[in-house]
C-alpha cells in the first residue's frame, strides 16, 4: 500500500469516491512552452516530455489511501502473520518477522519484473528467501518452506494489486475505492480458498494421482538443497559473476543519467544518452530469459517486434497525411497513436 501512495501521489482529481472526471484536454493554443515547442529539441526528449505530462497528474488527497491505514495495516498484518505461523508451525515470531521484512524488497522486485517482462517470478523470489533462511534456521525444513511461502505470497499479491491499480489509473478510478474493494475481496477469499481446499481434500488425496502438486516437490527439494545438500559444480562462480555484472550495470545507468550529458562517446561512435539508456541491458529481463522456457519468451519477443514495426508504419503514414505544422502538436499526436497501438496489442495478446 505504501508503494501505491508513491505511485498515485502525483495525480490530481476532483471527483466522487468511485470515479474521477476526465482530465482537461490541452488545446493547441496552450502548446508551445519549454521543450514542447522547441523544434531543435531531440525528438525523444519531446516525446518523453509529452508522455510525462499525460501520465503525471495529482490525485486529490481525499481519494488516496490514508497514511494511517497504510502503516497501521502493515503492522497489524505483520503481527497477525507472526501469530498464525507460531500457532500452526511453532516457528519463533522473530523468524517470521525477518521473513516479512525480507518479503518487502522481494515484492518490489516482483512488481518490477512483472512490469518489464509480463511475468512475476514468484517461485524464484521464494527461493531467494529459502536461501537466506537456510542460514537463519539451518536444518529446519518446515521453517524454510514457510519463509519462502511468505516471500512468494507477498510478491504475488503485490504484482496483482499493482496491475489492478494501474488499470484503475488508466480508467481514472479512485485508488481509495479500489482499496476498499480489494479489502472486501481479500476477506471473502480467505474463507473461499480454505473451504475449496478442504472440499477437494475430502474427495481427492492431495498430493495424489489427480492433484500431484509438482511445485510442492520443487519447494521441498530446494529446502533440502539449501540445508546441507551441495550445489552442482561451478554454480557459485556463475552466481557471483552475474550478480556483480547486473549490480554494476544499473549503477552505471544511474550515473550516466545523472551526468546530464546529451551525447556519450563509445569508441569511435557518438551515441545519444537517451538512446543508450533505452537499450541498456536489464538484469531482470536477463534473469527472466534464463528462468523461462523459450516458448514463453520467444512469443513475447515476436509480439514486441511486430508491435514496434506496426507502430512505426502507422506513425509514418500519419505523418505523411497530417497537415499539422506545430512540432509539439505533431509529436503529441504521434505519442497518442503509439499508446493506442500498444493498448491494442495488449488487448490482442490477452485474447491468446
Amino acid at each position: 500500500v505504501g508503494r501505491l501512495r508513491v505511485f498515485y501521489g502525483k495525480r490530481k482529481t476532483n471527483s466522487i469516491l468511485l470515479s474521477q472526471p476526465p482530465k482537461d484536454v490541452t488545446t493547441p493554443d496552450t502548446l508551445g512552452q519549454s521543450v514542447d515547442d522547441d523544434a531543435n529539441a531531440p525528438k525523444a526528449a519531446r516525446i518523453a516530455h509529452i508522455v510525462a505530462e499525460a501520465d503525471i497528474d495529482e490525485v486529490d488527497p481525499r481519494f488516496l489511501v490514508p497514511a494511517w491505514v497504510t502503516w497501521g495495516g502493515l503492522v497489524a498484518s505483520t503481527f497477525l502473520c507472526m501469530g498464525i505461523v507460531k500457532a500452526l508451525f511453532d516457528i519463533p515470531m522473530y523468524d517470521t518477522l525477518i521473513a516479512v521484512v525480507l518479503a518487502l524488497p522481494l515484492a518490489v522486485l516482483g512488481v518490477r519484473a512483472l512490469g518489464e517482462t509480463d511475468l512475476n517470478p514468484v517461485s524464484g523470489i521464494g527461493k531467494v528467501s529459502q536461501v537466506v533462511f537456510a542460514g537463519i534456521m539451518p536444518g529446519n525444513l518446515v521453517g524454510n518452506l514457510v519463509a519462502g511461502g511468505i516471500a512468494e505470497a507477498g510478491a504475488q499479491q503485490a504484482g496483482d494489486l499493482m496491475q489492478d491499480l494501474k488499470t484503475g489509473h488508466l480508467l481514472n478510478a479512485s485508488p481509495r475505492a479500489q482499496f476498499v474493494a480489494q479489502m472486501i475481496g481479500s476477506v471473502f477469499s480467505v474463507f473461499v480458498t480454505a473451504g475449496a481446499y478442504l472440499l477437494y481434500n475430502k474427495v481427492y488425496p492431495i498430493p495424489g494421482p489427480q492433484f500431484p502438486v509438482p511445485t510442492a516437490q520443487v519447494w521441498l527439494d530446494m529446502a533440502r538443497l539449501v540445508n546441507g545438500h551441495p550445489l552442482p559444480p561451478h554454480v557459485w562462480p556463475f552466481i557471483a559473476a552475474f550478480a556483480i555484472l547486473f549490480a554494476v550495470l544499473p549503477a552505471a545507468a544511474v550515473v550516466l543519467k545523472s551526468s546530464g550529458k546529451e551525447y556519450v562517446a563509445i569508441g569511435p561512435w557518438t551515441v545519444r544518452t537517451s538512446t543508450l539508456l533505452h537499450w541498456w541491458p536489464s538484469g531482470i529481463a536477463f534473469a527472466i530469459g534464463i528462468y523461462n522456457t523459450p516458448n514463453f519468451t520467444l512469443m513475447r519477443v515476436i509480439g514486441a517486434i511486430s508491435t514496434a514495426v506496426f507502430a512505426e508504419v502507422a506513425v509514418a503514414r500519419h505523418r505523411r497525411s497530417s497537415n499539422v505544422n506545430s512540432v509539439a502538436l505533431r509529436d503529441r499526436e504521434e505519442a497518442v497513436l503509439r499508446r493506442k497501438i500498444a493498448m491494442l496489442a495488449i488487448i490482442l495478446a490477452s485474447g491468446f
